[in-house]
């Protein structure tokens, strides 16, 4: 009897550990950094915004940034914005850079990217160094762009990571 009892409770703990890493989200190896540790992870669900401007004598879209809410377990926790900049309702915002970025798994979808925060505010972002954008769904506006100065948006989703460096 005492040994099941063992068994079931070495059981509850691998499976207690083997849900805390299903629920830690996937960060590519070219996105990650050493002593990166999740501070936070929100979804986020908006519209990338974009303008038809001539570059190098070509009518191009170009991206005028995103207009989104973030959300944590399907209620709004705040929002994200051109800057880039990171809005929690705490009062709490990150501002950042962008460090690199790669091509999603699909072509129609935004691409993955790290930022670097490069000023934050009190609350709860105040420990996060860097952000990382995986697990876009669209974001990018496919198609001719005709007419000079016209804006256009496309619908955006991701996951956000707010990471913080081990200390």
């Amino acid at each position: 009897m005492k040994r099941i009892k063992i068994l079931v409770a070495l059981l509850g703990s691998a499976l207690g550990a083997l849900q805390a890493q299903a629920q830690e989200p996937a960060i590519p190896a070219d996105l990650s950094a050493p002593g990166d540790q999740v501070a936070l992870t929100l979804q986020l669900d908006g519209m990338q915004l974009f303008e038809c401007k001539r570059v190098a004598g070509k009518l191009t879209w170009t991206s005028n940034g995103p207009r989104a809410a973030l959300y944590k377990d399907g209620a709004i926790v705040g929002n994200y914005s051109n800057g880039p900049t990171w809005r929690h309702n705490d009062g709490s915002s990150l501002t950042g850079k962008l460090l690199t970025s790669k091509d999603a798994p699909t072509p129609k979808d935004y691409p993955w990217q790290r930022f670097e925060v490069t000023s934050r505010g009190q609350g709860a972002l105040s420990d996060v160094t860097a952000v990382v954008q995986i697990d876009t769904q669209k974001g990018l506006l496919q198609g001719p762009c005709e007419d000079e100065n016209v804006a256009a948006g496309q619908p955006f989703r991701a996951t956000y990571v707010f990471l913080k460096t081990k200390k």
